[in-house]
Parts: C-alpha cells; sequence; structure tokens
C-alpha cells in the first residue's frame, strides 16, 4: 500500500466526515466526491483532494465508467470506499467496469444487492424463522388499497429500492383507505411497485457490525430515540449505544450466515419496549450513516471494511462496542425544525422549546455525528446552508496542493 496511500470515499455526507477523519490519521491521504449528499466533507482539514465527479453521478454506468476513468489518471489512489448506498449500488451493479488493480471496501456485489432487494431479503428472514411483520408486494393503486384489509393497518409503505423517496420521504404510514389518499392520492409513476408492512410497535435499533465469511466479528447496538421524522421513520438524530441484546445478535447472525455475509454493515430492528417484541426491519450493506457512534465505540469499523476487502483471510479480532454513550445529530435535527415549521407542522410559538430540546440533547451527548473541535468547518459550513443556501452552490473545490499534509498516525490493529 505504500506507494497507493491515497483513499477515495465515494458520496459526501456525515459518515463520509468521520471516515475522513479516520483514515486520514491512519496515513491515508483522503479524496472525497463533490456529490452524494450534503456533508460538506472537503471542508475539512483531513481531506487532501476533491473528485467533481459531475454529471456522471446521475446514471450509475456513467459514474462507474467515469470512477474508472478517475482511477486510472489517478494511480495513488489504491482503496475505494462507497459511502452512500447510491454509489454502493454503482459499484455493485457495474462491476465489471472498475479496474481490478485497487482495493473496493465493500461488500461483494451479489451481497450488496441481495441484501438491497427488500422484498427477497424479507422471505429469506422469514424462512430463517427471524420475525418479521406481515408484509407484500403491489404494483398498482387498487393493490395498495387493497392491502390494508389483506394485511391490515396501520401500514408502512415503502420503497423496493430504498435510495428513491417516495413522495419526499422513507416511507409513508396510513391507517385508512382516506388517509392514503391523503398522503399518496396517485400511484407514484416513479416506482414500479412498492413494498406494504403491517406497522408493528416499537423503537428501531440498530445493529452495527462486521462479518468475515459469514461469522460475527464486530457489533454495537443502538437505540434510537428521536429521528427528524414525527412518525419515527426518519433520520436518527438521538440515540444512545446499549447492551446487546441477546435475541437480535442471534438473528443477525443466522442472517448473515445464510449471506455468506463478507463486510460491514448495519442490521435494523424495531423492538417494543412494552412487550419486548422484536422485528426485522433491514440491512444496510455498507458503512451506516450515523458512522459516527461505532467509530466512537470503538469498532473501528472504517478500518475493518479496508482490512476484509484487502486480505478477506486475515483474521480480524472480534469486539464488541462500548456501552452507554448517548449521541446527536445537532444539523439533522435542526433541519428537520425548519422543514416542519416551513410545513406547518410546527407553530413558530413551539420553535424555542424545541431549540432546548436540541441544544440540551447536543450538551449532553457524548458523541456527535459531524462536530469535532479539532476539525470545525464542515460543521460550520453544514449550519451554514441552512441560513444561506445559495452559498452550497458555490462550494470551492480544494485540491491537494492546497491542503495540509495531516500527521500520520499508526494503523490500529483490526
Amino acid at each position: 500500500m505504500s506507494e497507493r496511500k491515497a483513499i477515495l470515499l465515494l458520496g459526501n455526507y456525515r459518515p463520509t466526515l468521520t471516515l475522513a477523519r479516520t483514515y486520514a490519521r491512519q496515513g491515508y491521504r483522503v479524496v472525497v466526491t463533490r456529490g452524494g449528499g450534503e456533508g460538506l466533507t472537503e471542508f475539512s482539514r483531513y481531506v487532501s483532494g476533491v473528485w467533481d465527479e459531475g454529471g456522471a453521478g446521475k446514471d450509475d454506468r456513467a459514474f462507474v465508467a467515469a470512477l474508472a476513468d478517475y482511477l486510472c489518471g489517478h494511480p495513488d489512489i489504491g482503496t475505494v470506499v462507497p459511502v452512500t448506498e447510491r454509489y454502493a449500488v454503482a459499484v455493485a451493479k457495474h462491476w465489471d467496469l472498475l479496474p481490478r488493480d485497487r482495493v473496493f471496501a465493500t461488500p461483494l456485489p451479489k451481497l450488496v444487492l441481495a441484501t438491497l432487494d427488500k422484498l427477497n431479503l424479507f422471505e429469506r428472514v422469514r424462512m430463517l424463522n427471524v420475525p418479521i411483520a406481515p408484509f407484500a408486494r403491489v404494483d398498482d393503486y387498487d393493490s395498495l388499497l387493497r392491502s390494508l384489509n389483506t394485511i391490515g393497518g396501520p401500514l408502512v409503505i415503502r420503497p423496493l429500492v430504498s435510495d428513491v423517496r417516495l413522495a419526499g420521504r422513507k416511507a409513508l404510514s396510513v391507517t385508512c383507505p382516506g388517509e392514503l389518499r391523503d398522503v399518496l392520492p396517485v400511484w407514484p409513476t416513479e416506482h414500479a411497485g412498492l413494498l406494504v408492512q403491517r406497522k408493528v410497535p416499537g423503537l428501531r435499533h440498530n445493529f452495527y457490525f462486521a462479518a468475515q465469511h459469514g461469522q460475527l466479528v464486530r457489533s454495537l447496538q443502538t437505540k434510537i430515540l428521536v429521528t427528524d421524522d414525527a412518525d419515527g421513520s426518519g433520520l436518527a438524530t438521538d440515540g444512545l449505544t446499549i447492551a446487546t441484546m441477546p435475541d437480535i445478535a442471534r438473528y443477525t447472525r443466522r442472517i448473515i450466515a445464510s449471506l455468506g455475509y463478507h463486510g460491514v454493515g448495519c442490521a435494523q430492528y424495531l423492538v417494543d419496549e412494552a412487550t419486548g417484541g422484536i422485528n426485522f426491519l433491514e440491512i444496510n450493506p455498507r458503512i451506516a450513516g450515523n458512522h459516527a457512534v461505532p467509530e466512537a465505540a470503538g469498532l473501528e469499523l472504517g478500518a475493518v471494511a479496508v482490512s476484509l476487502a484487502r486480505n478477506p483471510a486475515l483474521p480480524i479480532a472480534c469486539k464488541h462496542g462500548r456501552t452507554g454513550q448517548r449521541y446527536s445529530w445537532t444539523y439533522g435535527a435542526v433541519r428537520a425544525l425548519k422543514t416542519a415549521v416551513a410545513s406547518g407542522q410546527m407553530q413558530p410559538r413551539q420553535i424555542p422549546s424545541r431549540l432546548w430540546q436540541i441544544a440540551r440533547s447536543a450538551w449532553r451527548s457524548d458523541i456527535h455525528m459531524t462536530w469535532s473541535a479539532a476539525d470545525p468547518l464542515p460543521t460550520f459550513a453544514l449550519f451554514a446552508t441552512q441560513l444561506i443556501p445559495s452559498g452550497r452552490r458555490n462550494r470551492p473545490a480544494k485540491t491537494p496542493a492546497t491542503r495540509k499534509t495531516v500527521v500520520q498516525e499508526a494503523v490500529p490493529d483490526v
């Protein structure tokens, strides 16, 4: 790796920032894409270069072809890490276009596509006797209406492809035909089909993990306390690392063994604290959005992802993450507040109380998704986009020549 000490991160949002800091401290020269999120990671002192993929990012095949050309022109880049789901899927779909002399720190294409094929994954999970709420695929509006009776309400409606939004949201929750017509009056033509599932009570729990040839080697469970969506279906803004529940560990082991999973990922479950009931939600076959949490808790998933890809047979030490740590994503909470006010879901008189809750959460948290006193500019830039939206459209490109060299530290023993 000595002659190829640069690492390219595909996608630019909050986990990209954590990865950039981690890899730079391990001695890599970090390059990030300009697109793939609003993370503004290029403002980090740990980032040495930016690849502006331009219009290629809008088409999967065009993006991977452009990536291949970029890598051919940059032989110093030895490792590529797909961070956002969009780019992880693009790489998996067009793996044949990529140069074979680089390391791609991602599960193999068949695993990425198998875990993101929600309907087939749900069928596999059910066959493995892992608890999951009743579900079905629907392909037209009449079938969607009928599912309220056949599956029963309340009903959660999700895209089959999770990186495509449904009416601007990750999921919709409805209880009756009238409510369905209010939130989704016509069939969304951009979706060939939708996944419907009975809504069950409970808080969402994330199970961050690394697996080596189907065997669990790293793990951490978190409880999501607040999300950026009022119904709890959005992105986590507040949470807590907790002791792993034996059933969740057992269910996840069962699934990753069935898949022969090799790489890092995040399994999600709903846990009803009143009854103890557990229901499987999904597996994300990549670095998770709140990657700062397992990283701060000691899992070293960034380093493990590279190690598993570079040396698949090299044993990875088993490790569990630290528990009892609170975390918050302050920017996400503020952005959600702004959206709620703009949409009329929150009255102006409620703003001071919510701002106080956000500030209190930030003060009490041990882990922050973007903030670092040693690297404050990305967080400042993020908040500036909420105050001056046009500022984000004029983000300056940064080249290696304009950036400080980060002091190299030892690569952790994973």
